[in-house]
């Protein structure tokens, strides 16, 4: 997770750290910064068309932050490298 974080963040996808719960509990949750988004989730007062329309507009001026996480936030898992040996 530290070796992606900078990479991450530079594209517009900062990792939060979460609080482990249990087994089942991400690691950290990625958020796209997006102010279309920001604002489409956090006006109650919006139509549902207009929702998504920022949501659209998000996707169309971003478009690897939708492929990575398709408008919304996503969990990240932690994994410690293992180095395998090529075969005999």
């Amino acid at each position: 997770m530290r070796a992606a974080y900078d990479d991450l963040l530079e594209i517009g996808l900062p990792l939060y750290v979460v609080r482990q719960g249990g087994d089942d509990d991400p690691d950290a949750i990625a958020e796209p910064e997006s102010a279309e988004l920001r604002r489409a989730a956090s006006n109650p007062t919006l139509k549902p068309t207009e929702v998504a329309s920022l949501v659209e507009q998000f996707r169309e001026e971003n478009p690897l932050l939708n492929r990575l996480t398709d408008a919304g936030a996503v969990d990240i898992e932690a994994s410690t490298p293992r180095v395998i040996p090529p075969p005999a």
